[in-house]
């Protein structure tokens, strides 16, 4: 459904080259929370994302979309 679809875009941004892209994908998981537990591999890559401000929002998200579990 349109969920899948929009989840399974912005597991893809993620892996945009501009940091920009990814904070913004990130912050959009965040946003959805324990429904977007599809996420959470790629985000758990990102957690050791070459921009800090990508690795620090990964890991909220992490956390976010794990505590509905």
């Amino acid at each position: 459904g349109r969920r899948e679809q929009g989840l399974a875009a912005l597991i893809k941004a993620l892996e945009d080259p501009r940091p920009k892209v990814r904070l913004l994908a990130v912050s959009a998981l965040v946003a959805i929370g324990p429904p977007a537990k599809q996420a959470l591999p790629a985000l758990r890559k990102h957690l050791k994302d070459p921009d800090r401000h990508v690795q620090r929002l990964s890991q909220t998200a992490v956390e976010t979309i794990s505590a509905g579990k």
